[in-house]
């Protein structure tokens, strides 16, 4: 969507992802002008973010690189005993990591041109809830390195901005995908831990995921909205926080501000009302 509308603007686009030669890919480019390029990468080689920096140096022409948008990322992980250790590594590799290496690539060109670098982390950069340790600690990082970045990268004239949205109904989130990851981290569990914390939990699990869903908007037009002001005014905010909806704006408002202590309350009180599943044993 972004690609699509900065297309539209004029601007010269050159769109990432991992599998440039599926039809989604495709369908991007047929939908638009001959200015934007497909390329692919994956953020978590260097020696794949140096080929696209070699693509973008002959694809510059007259032009200069004006802004990076890094907005790779997955989901993996549920509570952090039952979470592998690979998938926290895939997380920090993948959201945190990813960030680095694109942007470490690309600054000696932001320099010339003094532009901007946009990071897509997360609502869940500053806040946190319940399970999804390995995601929240990604998330975290990924917020720590933007705030770090932008006080670095003032007195060279570069804004660095983070765009943090939070339940927006991406395929980050579909429901089919997120439990068929609760699916294989559970087939990898021990028959004492699967003992311990009892069938109804495990299966429970994927029961509530759905309460979150609930909370999702479909269309990201203001998480568009917030990139497009990162990109394009002359004053961008250093932070955008596109909400998916009044009450996520009036929760997330009060949960940050209310101490740690208040914030264990609620998610007791939302563990009790959404009816959580607890451990057998517990």
């Amino acid at each position: 969507m972004l690609a699509k509308h900065l297309d539209s603007k004029g601007f010269k686009v050159i769109a990432c992802c991992l599998f440039p030669n599926n039809n989604g890919a495709k369908e991007l480019e047929k939908s638009c002008s001959e200015r934007l390029k497909v390329v692919g990468l994956d953020v978590t080689k260097d020696e794949s973010v140096a080929q696209v920096k070699e693509f973008v140096l002959k694809n510059l022409g007259d032009s200069e690189l004006w802004a990076i948008v890094n907005n790779a990322g997955i989901l993996k992980g549920v509570t952090i005993e039952l979470t592998s250790l690979r998938d926290f590594k895939d997380s920090l590799e993948v959201n945190a990591l990813g960030l680095v290496r694109v942007t470490q690539a690309f600054l000696p060109l932001l320099r010339r041109s003094k532009g901007r670098v946009v990071n897509i982390t997360s609502a869940a950069g500053r806040n946190l809830i319940i399970f999804m340790g390995s995601y929240y600690m990604s998330k975290h990082a990924a917020v720590a390195f933007n705030d770090c970045l932008r006080r670095e990268m003032e007195v060279w004239g570069i804004r660095v901005i983070s765009i943090e949205p939070d339940f927006f109904g991406t395929p980050l989130i579909d429901e089919d995908a997120v439990n068929k990851g609760v699916d294989e981290t559970f087939s990898t569990l021990s028959d004492d831990v699967i003992s311990d914390y009892g069938e109804r939990y495990l299966q429970g699990f994927k029961e509530t995921n759905k309460y979150f869903f609930m909370f999702a908007n479909s269309i990201p037009k203001e998480v568009i909205d917030a990139l497009d002001s990162a990109i394009t005014l002359k004053y961008p905010d250093n932070v955008y926080e596109p909400r998916a909806s009044l009450l996520t704006t009036i929760i997330g408002f009060i949960y940050c501000r209310i101490s740690l202590e208040m914030q264990d309350f609620v998610v007791r009180f939302f563990r009790i009302i959404l009816r959580f599943p607890k451990p057998k044993t517990s």
